[in-house]
């Protein structure tokens, strides 16, 4: 079941979906513009095939480094800045792709 819930940020709101339905109903909409921990898409690889930059979430990577991979990623990849990011996988994964996401080109 997937459940919908909206944060409202200085800047704008945006949608949180959380469920094990996101992925199937979801995740090509976001084609590469996703982030996921490494474990996940061991587990569930075949769910990512639209190219998700996969992050090692673990403390040790909970740093401006880590963003800065992310960051590179994104723009390898032709990110644009008013493109939606999904993130997938535990705190670590939101963390670093939320300030990823709220620093890119900016």
């Amino acid at each position: 079941m997937l459940k919908k819930f909206e944060i409202a940020s200085s800047v704008a709101s945006y949608e949180v979906l959380i469920g094990s339905d996101f992925v199937s109903s979801h995740l090509s909409s976001f084609g590469n513009k996703c982030i996921v921990d490494q474990k996940v898409s061991t587990l569930w690889g075949r769910l990512f095939e639209h190219g998700c930059i996969e992050f090692e979430a673990i403390e040790q990577n909970k740093t401006f480094a880590g963003v800065e991979k992310i960051i590179s990623e994104l723009r390898e990849r032709g990110v644009a800045r008013a493109s939606r990011l999904a993130a997938i996988g535990g705190g670590i994964v939101q963390d670093v792709s939320t300030l990823s996401a709220s620093t890119y080109m900016r």
